[in-house]
């Protein structure tokens, strides 16, 4: 379901470049040492009154040229790229062309006419940063992560979480990404720098992910019976919405067959019942682990009094997961009983014990 590959300065073999000292630009206070990293490899270029103007908008030409020098690839001179606003002998278009012949770009598309154009000059976004970069590095996506402004459907969703996998770009504090946010020459040399020498990336890649299922079919073995999860789809209030089959029958008195419904905000981990359209609409969705994650933290669980408890790896049904929280509250009608949730990364609820408080839990 997932897939793990070395960091891409490991894969590239760029690791070894030393550090620069501080930044030689007299207007740069910030990423001094990526942005000197970057000048000493030829791949970014101050301006001859010394400044690096790290404020200023990267265009989309600009970007490609400084990915290509990354690479150390060699403008394609007998290129063939086919965009309607640029042609063979024009600034940039050969690196263009050497870019769409490696995969890393696409282009656009007219809306009214369905003509391919690049559009060189035109600021480069954040979206648009992750997607060049995970095509220009061959990177492959570890994780699925939770930002409030990239629904599941975005275009840029899966190179975004790409990013984020390897510590390149993590997103904001308040839990976005901001994919339409141009990116200043200081930002992308530092995304530059991050995908060229690990030792640049900082930071918790698992600050944001997602404790969501991934969007498929799986199953949960369990001791007497399995259950057996179907993906149903994402609905219009943007929960994610599975089917799950008990097999084989058993004594219990839950039903065989049910819905549950998990849903994503910037307050946390929602699920609730979703096998009865009519209780459905009335009820609210149950809160299962609260964003962001903190150890300790208190919250209503329910029926029940919750805590948050961070453990770097739990065992389920023979599994290891890393990263899980567990949730363990007590309470109830009669203020006797204890239950614990687990919850993995990308795999949500993945255990849990229910028993009254001095008693054996079941």
């Amino acid at each position: 379901m997932k897939k793990y590959i070395t960091g891409a300065a490991v894969a590239l073999g760029l690791s070894t470049f030393p550090l620069a000292a501080d930044a030689s630009f007299s207007d740069v206070t910030m990423y001094g040492e990526e942005i000197n990293y970057l000048t000493d490899l030829d791949i970014i270029k101050g301006y001859e009154n010394g400044e690096f103007r790290p404020g200023n908008q990267v265009t989309r030409l600009q970007a490609v040229q400084m990915i290509l020098r990354g690479l150390q690839a060699e403008p394609d001179d007998e290129g063939s790229a086919e965009f309607s606003d640029i042609d063979a002998g024009d600034y940039g278009y050969d690196e263009i062309s050497e870019a769409v012949e490696l995969g890393i770009i696409s282009g656009k598309t007219d809306a009214e006419t369905g003509e391919q154009y690049f559009d060189p000059y035109a600021p480069l976004t954040r979206s648009q940063m992750a997607k060049i970069l995970t095509n220009a590095y061959g990177l492959e996506e570890e994780w699925n992560y939770f930002f409030t402004d990239i629904s599941h459907d975005h275009w840029a969703k899966d190179y975004v979480d790409t990013l984020a996998s390897h510590g390149i770009s993590t997103g904001y504090e308040d839990r976005t990404f901001r994919p339409d946010q141009q990116i200043k020459r200081s930002h992308f040399a530092l995304f530059m720098a991050r995908m060229l020498d690990d030792r640049f990336v900082e930071g918790d890649v698992m600050e944001y992910v997602s404790y969501m299922p991934d969007p498929e079919d799986y199953v949960v073995e369990y001791e007497d019976y399995k259950s057996i999860y179907e993906f149903q789809g994402f609905q219009e209030d943007g929960s994610a919405l599975w089917m799950i089959t008990r097999e084989p029958e058993s004594d219990s008195p839950y039903p065989l067959t049910k819905f549950q419904a998990y849903k994503e905000t910037s307050e946390g981990l929602f699920t609730k019942d979703a096998s009865n359209k009519e209780l459905f609409d009335r009820r609210d969705f149950w809160l299962d682990i609260p964003y962001p994650i903190t150890e300790d933290e208190e919250f209503y669980y329910g029926h029940y009094n919750g805590t948050v408890h961070l453990l770097d790896s739990y065992e389920a049904d023979g599994q290891i997961y890393k990263n899980v929280v567990r949730i363990y509250a007590s309470g109830g009608p009669n203020g006797n009983e204890e239950v614990e949730g687990y919850y993995a990364p990308n795999e949500g609820y993945i255990d849990g014990k229910f028993g009254f408080i001095g008693g054996e839990p079941y």
